[in-house]
């Protein structure tokens, strides 16, 4: 019966001792259609804003539709 005593122990150890990342890397900003809205927004507020010339090509296309 010690076997689950020692895995968890082993897992412990490397938890503590530079087993994995804690935390998972970012999210890939190219695939933010699968992320929640709530969370675009967050990663909005922490990225810097696009260039202005992006912005007015937007907004041409946006007129043509």
């Amino acid at each position: 019966m010690g076997g689950k005593g020692k895995k968890r122990r082993e897992k412990n150890y490397l938890a503590s001792h530079g087993g994995p990342a804690r935390l998972p890397p970012p999210p890939d900003r190219s695939k933010q259609d699968a992320l929640p809205s709530k969370l675009r927004v967050l990663m909005n507020y922490t990225s810097p804003p696009p260039p202005q010339g992006s912005r007015e090509k937007e907004r041409i296309l946006l007129n043509k539709l």
